[in-house]
């Protein structure tokens, strides 16, 4: 949550944010503030399926994708909150 009545708290956010997820920054995602949208699949991978057991690879990958953004929020201690 930024502080509010900061003249840089936006700034100071967007940098912490791009600190933290510089790895994943184009390739996974593009954090804006508090927000981590996301990136999907590419459409002609939405039919290839995984090792025969049903779970198509893109879910599997997305899936990979948050695991990894959410340890590095978890490593940093930065939590994440539900709305509504």
């Amino acid at each position: 949550m930024l502080q509010q009545g900061s003249k840089n708290s936006v700034t100071h956010m967007m940098n912490a944010m791009n600190t933290v997820l510089h790895e994943y920054i184009l390739k996974v995602s593009m954090p804006f503030l508090d927000d981590i949208p996301m990136k999907g699949c590419l459409e002609r991978e939405r039919d290839m399926t995984m090792n025969g057991n049903g779970c198509r690879r893109f879910v599997t990958d997305h899936l990979n994708d948050c695991e990894k953004i959410l340890s590095k929020l978890e490593k940093v201690h930065l939590t994440l909150s539900e709305i509504e």
